[in-house]
């Protein structure tokens, strides 16, 4: 099957839009998305007022634990499509409270990354997207995983993945109700081999991970409409 989304279908729809003006400027309305990358995927939305966006970022980390009780992974930066073109007045901000761990601990199950959810369960998220900024945003909450493996003696992979609920909007976004999906990856070269070294290197912010994320979600305008009588 085609991809619905790729420059050949837009092309296809071009050429069989016929003499009607209209089908015609849709199809070269959505050449232009594709040509430019567009994060937009209609083919994969369900129902009429459903609206599916995925891209991605490439965010920087930086451990801030100034005060121990309220340290947090915080992260942030621009937002590219899929074809990672940067897109113009985007930004994504990411906070993940932690707990540190230290001697022994540091050394067993978290070896790699001497860090524990600050709650009890998994890591627990919060991530902010901002589009047309400061004008259009949503933010989105929920529980987040953090893995790591040693492919290398001084080598780490990280992964992080999530899923996470829309809980406020503004702008475009306002009233908006959905849910994400996303995962990112990174693989950091001359890690350091202690907890002290590791926890220094977190809070230097030189930890940079690409986010794909994947949005799946109904504007609040057209779920007012759909309480009109």
């Amino acid at each position: 099957m085609r991809d619905p989304n790729s420059i050949v279908s837009a092309l296809d729809a071009v050429l069989n839009s016929g003499t009607r003006s209209g089908s015609l400027l849709d199809a070269l309305d959505r050449l232009a998305g594709v040509l430019a990358g567009s994060v937009e995927f209609r083919a994969l939305a369900s129902g009429q007022n459903e609206h599916v966006i995925a891209f991605n970022g490439d965010e920087k980390f930086c451990l801030n634990d100034g005060r121990a009780a309220d340290a947090c992974l915080l992260a942030e930066g621009r937002l590219g499509n899929l074809h990672n073109a940067i897109l113009k007045e985007s930004w994504v901000e990411t906070s993940i409270p932690v707990k540190l761990l230290s001697g022994q601990r540091a050394q067993g199950t978290y070896h790699c990354l001497p860090l524990q959810p600050a709650g009890p369960g998994e890591y627990y998220a919060t991530r902010r997207f901002l589009f047309s900024y400061p004008k259009d945003s949503f933010e989105a909450a929920g529980s987040i995983m953090i893995e790591t493996a040693m492919p290398g003696p001084d080598t780490v992979q990280i992964w992080l993945g999530g899923t996470a609920r829309i809980v406020r909007g503004a702008g475009k976004f306002q009233g908006a109700r959905g849910v994400c999906v996303y995962a990112g990856s990174t693989c950091v070269s001359g890690w350091p081999q202690t907890p002290a070294g590791q926890l220094e290197f977190l809070r230097s912010g030189d930890l940079t991970i690409r986010v794909s994320t994947l949005v799946k979600l109904i504007l609040g305008d057209d779920l007012e409409k759909g309480r009109e009588p």
